[in-house]
């Protein structure tokens, strides 16, 4: 069983939202347009205490469990992560035509490795709309038949680019001598050496 836990920078975070929408409300006073910053605050602040505040989120072998509500692994028909890490935010659809989207307000470690987890034991789901099997075909990587094909041309695209010189053959002479000039005598300037 693995246990997942909000990280504190969120709580964090809420806290400092507070301190800010407080300064705010109380520059509001003097001038009044800074009370839009100061609900901006106090909203962020909301928000960060809302997902610090969620379920314990628990895998099992058998099943899910996030808050009180467990989901068995086997009723999963798809798994669909939003691309969000922080937070995590995954939908879950059940058999039965349920819904159930998880959000998991953790550090990007804990929210890859719960995000693993759920992937690993819903067998019989689809993984962000590829089969179970398939996904896990190459340790954890989305098997694609044309990727060999596409790096291939990649390769070749990338082979057959010109390059176009950046100094003309005036140009390198010049900086050849100036190069010896200045091994020899330590600087370019024409000075006098005294």
């Amino acid at each position: 069983m693995s246990r997942y836990l909000p990280s504190r920078t969120y709580l964090r975070a809420a806290w400092a939202a507070v301190a800010l929408g407080l300064g705010s409300t109380y520059l509001a006073l003097r001038f009044l347009p800074v009370a839009v910053a100061a609900f901006l605050f106090f909203l962020s602040s909301a928000i960060l205490f809302l997902l610090f505040y969620r379920p314990l989120i628990e895998v099992h072998p058998k099943y899910l469990l996030v808050g009180r509500q467990r989901v068995p692994w086997h009723q999963l028909r798809q798994v669909n992560h939003s691309g969000w890490f922080a937070p995590l935010v995954v939908d879950l659809l059940l058999q039965d035509g349920g819904r159930q989207t998880i959000i998991f307000a953790g550090d990007l470690d804990s929210s890859a490795m719960l995000l693993r987890e759920i992937r690993f034991h819903a067998h019989g789901a689809m993984i962000d709309g590829v089969p179970h099997r398939d996904y896990w075909r190459h340790e954890g990587a989305i098997a694609e038949p044309e990727a060999g094909v596409a790096v291939a041309d990649a390769k070749k695209k990338k082979a057959s680019k010109p390059t176009y010189p950046l100094l003309s053959p005036g140009e390198e002479e010049e900086i050849e001598r100036l190069y010896h000039r200045l091994k020899s005598v330590g600087r370019l300037d024409p000075r006098d050496e005294q």
